[in-house]
């Protein structure tokens, strides 16, 4: 129990750890809104963030950056060889119109 509870503790720690990190790590932020004006749920959404859009972002550094949805991490990468150059990013699911909001913090 007590081993248990103090993994639990270590646990949460590390969390509040990890979300100060992102924010020291990477400073600087601009955010992104996703809509689906389907009517219809889709999975896995295929997003591209344009090299074009990209460059209005002051100082945006695409060696150095992180994609959030809400305080969870979405695996990214910045493609500069491909038909999709920029950042490109899977969501997991958007219902049936809905918006999400995006937060891509970089240094």
């Amino acid at each position: 129990m007590r081993f248990t509870f103090l993994s639990l503790i270590i646990f949460l720690y590390g969390q509040c750890v990890t979300a100060q990190s992102i924010e020291q790590q990477f400073p600087k932020y601009f955010k992104v809104q996703i809509s689906n004006p389907l009517q219809t749920a889709r999975e896995s959404v295929l997003i591209v963030l344009s090299t074009e859009k990209l460059k209005k972002v002051k100082g945006f550094n695409a060696k150095a950056f992180v994609v959030l949805e809400g305080k969870d991490e979405v695996p990214s990468q910045y493609n500069e060889n491909d038909l999709s150059k920029g950042i490109v990013f899977v969501l997991g699911k958007l219902a049936a119109n809905e918006s999400k909001e995006i937060m891509v913090r970089f240094h």
